[in-house]
């Protein structure tokens, strides 16, 4: 069992390396993405009201097209072995967008990034922190799963080993008696 606390350990290190920095970087860009609707509506005056020539506004297609980019950022950046502990900010992010995006079902109106939505932040925050012990269980899980099997393995050798020198000692005695 402790083999297994170290092992898990050992995996939870942080590594310290250029390509985790980007690999940090880019999980960070991708929490903020489906923000930048927002963030647009902060900085360019008239963002609210301005349209594609389809007559959609355009915080949409600019929301939607995050929506669309930020998981291909994240898929980047798993290869890059950033921080185990930023994928939060994504998925934070994700469930507060999701919980604004679906808060008009229940009968509530948030507006994003606002100051009646902290509940919704709240809310995603917990169900974030709650996926990442998800997480955290299955890895271990799967970590206590490998050391079983490699430990029948190690059993079966040795019983075949065990087998193999019951059965040489056998016929060196037949070869004795003879």
């Amino acid at each position: 069992m402790e083999e297994i606390r170290k092992t898990f350990r050992q995996g939870n290190k942080i590594k310290k390396s250029r390509s985790a920095y980007i690999g940090s970087i880019l999980l960070i860009v991708s929490a903020f993405l489906p923000s930048l609707d927002v963030i647009s509506k902060w900085l360019i005056p008239g963002m609210e009201e301005a349209r594609d020539s389809r007559g959609v506004l355009m915080t949409v297609n600019i929301w939607l097209a995050t929506l669309y980019i930020a998981p291909v950022v994240i898929i980047v950046a798993n290869y890059f072995k950033p921080n185990p502990w930023l994928y939060f900010f994504p998925l934070f992010m994700f469930f507060y967008a999701g919980a604004v995006y679906f808060s008009p079902v229940i009968g509530y109106e948030v507006n994003y990034l606002s100051q009646n939505s902290w509940l919704f932040f709240v809310i995603s925050f917990v169900g974030a922190i709650c996926f990442m012990y998800l997480l955290m269980y299955v890895r271990r899980i799967n970590l206590l799963e490998e050391e079983e099997g490699l430990l029948n393995e190690e059993i079966q050798n040795e019983f075949k080993r065990l087998n193999t020198e019951i059965s040489t000692l056998k016929n060196k005695l037949n070869q004795e008696t003879k």
